[in-house]
């Protein structure tokens, strides 16, 4: 069975890491409610993607990227990428 051009050279799927309230908590140094309260109230605050019934996460690029922005909101810098 041979595969066409066009599949062979496709670009691989993109690849997501989903982190829990807990582990999002853990990466601010915060309680899981600050992160729920964050998510509600704080439109700059990534929003959590519901991947399951009780299953909620966070995408981690996203949050890295709140962080940079915090960052260079703070000390009014760019942060190289």
């Amino acid at each position: 069975m041979s595969v066409s051009p066009a599949i062979a050279s496709a670009p691989s799927p993109v690849s997501y890491q989903g982190l829990s309230v807990k582990k999002v908590a853990e990466k601010f140094g915060k309680s899981v409610p600050w992160v729920w309260l964050q998510a509600r109230s704080n439109p700059a605050f990534p929003k959590p993607v519901k991947v399951g019934p009780n299953t909620t996460v966070w995408l981690a690029h996203e949050l890295d990227q709140y962080i940079e922005r915090c960052i260079e909101q703070s000390r009014g810098t760019a942060v190289a990428a």
